[in-house]
């Protein structure tokens, strides 16, 4: 685990510029599209994760305003997992696991400087919004409701925005969903190549636009797909939780089982 905090991550912390890059971005677009407000320190993170509303098919005028942020953090995501582990079982894991007779605890290895990546990408982002509310406009939590209404044209109405329930949905869930996705995309590589891997996420990812259901996993990533902001029409934070959570376990064991079996010295995977 050392050696992949130490080279997975401390030497290569270049890898959180594009994040911290995004964030800062996310920011001064929204200060700079809403003049005459002034966002709230939530306003900034839910802002960033609102995602868009379900594409109707069906209506006569369908228009689809792509969150070109959002979706470039998660497709920047799927890169930094699907990358470093498999560079390491060409060169020098591959020799660990030899050698060392512990393939086991390489994956376990894998999956903790994983969850590290995906967590520390998150961080980057709360303290880049935060820095930037205390600099800018000072500290305040408490979220514009009318600000949110003019980002993500539904209406806040009846929407409670205490903080626990912006933590909910724009910090707890999306971490956790986000953690199940990447251990679930690390282990999909063992199975089959990882830039395969890597585009079925991505698929996934863009696959959400055009409905919001439970069974669509990325719609836990958007904030106005919540049943606390849509009701009935939203998706649920317990299921999501729930899936979150079987994910990671599904994707922690599969890759223990699979990685014992794993021939790593033809297979080119």
């Amino acid at each position: 685990m050392r050696y992949d905090i130490k080279n997975g991550i401390i030497r290569n912390l270049q890898m959180f510029i594009p994040v911290i890059f995004l964030s800062f971005c996310h920011c001064i677009s929204m200060d700079m599209s809403y003049k005459d407000h002034h966002p709230a320190l939530a306003n900034y993170v839910i802002g960033f994760f609102r995602g868009v509303e379900p594409i109707n098919l069906l209506g006569d005028d369908i228009r689809f305003e792509i969150p070109v942020i959002w979706l470039l953090f998660y497709i920047y995501l799927t890169y930094l997992v699907g990358h470093y582990p498999y560079k390491d079982l060409d060169s020098f894991g591959k020799l660990v696991m030899i050698k060392g007779n512990s393939r086991v605890k390489w994956w376990i290895s894998k999956c903790i400087w994983n969850m590290v990546v995906v967590i520390t990408n998150y961080l980057c982002i709360y303290v880049v919004m935060l820095a930037f509310s205390t600099v800018h406009n000072g500290i305040f939590i408490k979220p514009d409701k009318l600000l949110i209404e003019r980002m993500s044209g539904v209406s806040m109405d009846g929407v409670s925005l205490k903080p626990l329930i912006v933590v909910k949905l724009c910090v707890i869930l999306p971490v956790l969903i986000s953690l199940g996705m990447s251990l679930v995309q690390m282990c999909m590589a063992l199975f089959i190549r990882p830039v395969y891997a890597n585009i079925v996420f991505i698929i996934l990812i863009l696959g959400t636009a055009h409905e919001c259901k439970e069974y669509l996993i990325d719609n836990y990533l958007m904030f106005i797909r919540s049943c606390f902001v849509v009701g009935s029409d939203g998706v649920r934070y317990s299921v999501g939780i729930t899936i979150a959570i079987c994910m990671i376990i599904i994707g922690i064991a599969v890759g223990i089982i699979k990685i014992r079996r794993k021939d790593i010295i033809t297979d080119e995977s």
